[in-house]
């Protein structure tokens, strides 16, 4: 295998739920696998309807809906081997200290690939093998090209990060009011890194979220969601899908602090209509991305 030819060791578990066994005992399960035989890092394959999650409160003892974006699916429970998650033994659990004593430090890295069928995991490793073994078909020259979209309160923090990044990069630097057609353009110019420094949600993140739908990038180009207010926003302009990128052969790693994207449960947050048969669209679901951080961002601040 690839990875082992790169001195990783891979040890792969497959773990079989009964339909009788209680979401604590799964949880026991995954963690003690964890604990057992992992020493540096895990990926767990599969979204909520697979690998269950564990939810953390980022605020004690809150209830829904009113304060739902507190209430975080956050697989930083499966890399926390020294936390106390329940120390008040109450149903919240994750809270911030003193009710319970989460440990924000992981001791293992913990991804998750929110697949849910098997053409969704070849999809990925094929991905990921093309990135390793063979970018740009032999054109590695690419990878050291970095492209950046930010706005809103975020609009200057790529001049902040991109010093940080090796010498030998490049940075393409788009911020505010840009249509999202013209975004998903300019990635398809080959960039190794894609950052994306803006508004997000669970389909789409915006370079400015108070104008028009058209300054929306979403997953695909007949993109619709409910904002906070209830309201329905969809696609605005032709072409601002990333299903209409063209950059086959020339895979990028997104790293994004929108929030919301990435998600992997569905929970609903909001009132809106999209339970309706037929009016059903992946809109208010929670984020895997903004759990860690959101979680962290309370103990910090």
């Amino acid at each position: 295998m690839w990875s082992q030819r790169r001195r990783f060791t891979i040890i792969t578990v497959v773990m079989i739920f009964r339909v009788s066994m209680t979401m604590q005992v799964k949880y026991a399960n995954i963690f003690l696998m964890l604990i057992r035989t992992v020493r540096y890092g895990a990926l767990l394959a599969g979204d909520h309807t697979i690998v269950p999650i564990r939810y953390g409160w980022g605020y004690p003892n809150v209830t829904l809906p009113e304060f739902a974006e507190w209430i975080i699916p956050a697989d930083l429970y499966f890399a926390d081997f020294n936390g106390d998650w329940k120390v008040d033994d109450d149903y919240y659990f994750g809270e911030e200290y003193p009710e319970d004593n989460p440990d924000y430090n992981p001791e293992i890295f913990v991804g998750r690939l929110p697949c849910t069928n098997t053409q969704d995991v070849r999809n990925w490793i094929e991905k990921a093998l093309k990135y390793e073994l063979n970018p740009g078909n032999g054109d590695y020259s690419y990878l050291k090209k970095s492209f950046w979209v930010s706005a809103d309160e975020m609009i200057n923090e790529p001049d902040l990060v991109s010093p940080k990044y090796p010498s030998g990069m490049t940075h393409t630097k788009w911020k505010g009011t840009n249509p999202g057609n013209l975004v998903v353009g300019e990635m398809s110019n080959k960039y190794g890194i894609l950052n994306w420094y803006c508004h997000g949600d669970v389909n789409a993140f915006s370079t400015n979220r108070y104008t028009p739908s058209s300054r929306f990038v979403w997953t695909t180009d007949a993109g619709k969601l409910w904002n906070d207010d209830d309201q329905l926003v969809q696609s605005g302009v032709s072409g601002d899908g990333l299903n209409n990128m063209t950059n086959s052969n020339y895979p990028s790693v997104v790293y994004t602090i929108s929030c919301d994207v990435c998600a992997f449960d569905d929970f609903r947050s909001t009132n809106n209509p999209s339970t309706i048969p037929g009016n059903c669209y992946p809109t208010d679901q929670r984020s895997m991305a903004e759990g860690q951080n959101e979680m962290r961002l309370v103990r910090k601040y």
